[in-house]
């Protein structure tokens, strides 16, 4: 851990992290484009943004116990 308490990954260099927004941390994730593109079209129906549906995605997953 580094002194501000973050993970050290193995190549012993911090973690970057971007600038919180409010009190969100903003991150990069990386996903294949089939699923991106199921996401957005899930977002479009239900007519919230693709941060919102995979915000309500991921808590769902979290809450269930996935």
């Amino acid at each position: 851990m580094t002194k501000e308490g973050g993970q050290v990954p193995a190549n012993g260099e911090p973690a970057r992290t971007r600038a919180m927004r409010g009190k969100r941390n903003v991150i990069t994730h990386t996903l294949p484009p089939e699923l991106l593109e199921k996401i957005d079209r899930r977002a479009g129906e239900l007519g919230i943004p693709r941060a919102a549906f995979i915000n309500m995605a991921l808590s769902k997953a979290l809450e269930s116990g996935v």
